[in-house]
């Protein structure tokens, strides 16, 4: 039975696959963590795709794993790394790269919303 059903679903499908949409968030480490959590609350309060995020401790290519299996459209990855020079990384997952330069972390939370949105709306236009 159910065989059968996945196959009339792939049949129907075929091999299209739902759009990518949102953003993961992923912080590598405690500080990454503090400084991008009020960045996710403001992207949640004001964007109209879903904003994820996973609070645990692991390897980027977990974090890479969970933002497929979310569907994430977008990757935004803040490490020592980040920190140490002021910016966030946005990622385009769909197309495997980075929007360069990076971020700025500077301003309200708000105002970093903002520029994440006005560069995910740049690049897909």
């Amino acid at each position: 039975g159910l065989e059968r059903f996945l196959m009339m679903v792939a049949a129907v499908a075929g091999d299209r696959l739902p759009p990518r949409e949102g953003i993961q968030a992923i912080a590598l480490g405690a500080a990454a963590k503090e400084r991008l959590l009020p960045i996710v609350a403001a992207l949640r309060a004001t964007w109209s795709e879903p904003t994820f995020a996973d609070w645990r401790d692991r390897k980027i290519t977990a974090h890479y794993k969970a933002a497929d299996g979310n569907n994430a459209r977008w990757a935004l990855a803040l490490g020592d790394d980040e920190l140490a020079a002021g910016i966030v990384v946005l990622r385009d997952l769909q197309d495997r790269r980075d929007l360069n330069p990076g971020i700025p972390l500077v301003g309200s939370t708000t105002e970093i919303a903002a520029e994440i949105e006005r560069r995910i709306v740049e690049a897909t236009a």
